[in-house]
């Protein structure tokens, strides 16, 4: 499987202060899951499906708390245009992963996934 790497440019992190409000920090987190957004929404517009997406999460956001905020986000249905968004947080890098695969098309079994008996 290929994956793409990405660095959220989340402009008011740039000048992270450890003392912030709780208007600071949801807005940082609304920043990162708009720009992720964008990019899975252009994701669904193309065919190329079951491409790996990893971002690299800047310093004060919590990449297990950013990755089940997009995808709740993404589990509407006017986002992911009926495709299946898998977002989840990769705690090996430390980073938000997702995929856009199509639920309609043939799935291929990896070696990591087990048959189902018939």
């Amino acid at each position: 499987m290929s994956s793409m790497l990405r660095r959220l440019s989340v402009v008011s992190l740039e000048s992270f202060r450890s003392s912030r409000s709780s208007a600071e920090s949801r807005q940082e987190y609304d920043d990162a899951l708009n720009e992720i957004s964008l990019d899975v929404e252009e994701a669904c517009r193309e065919s190329d499906f079951d491409l790996e997406t990893v971002y690299e999460v800047p310093e004060g956001i919590c990449p297990a708390r950013l990755a089940s905020k997009a995808k709740r986000r993404f589990s509407k249905s006017d986002i992911s245009r009926g495709l299946r968004v898998d977002v989840k947080h990769d705690v090996e890098r430390n980073a938000v992963v997702y995929k856009v695969s199509d639920p309609r098309s043939p799935r291929v079994e990896s070696p990591k996934t087990k048959a189902r008996p018939e």
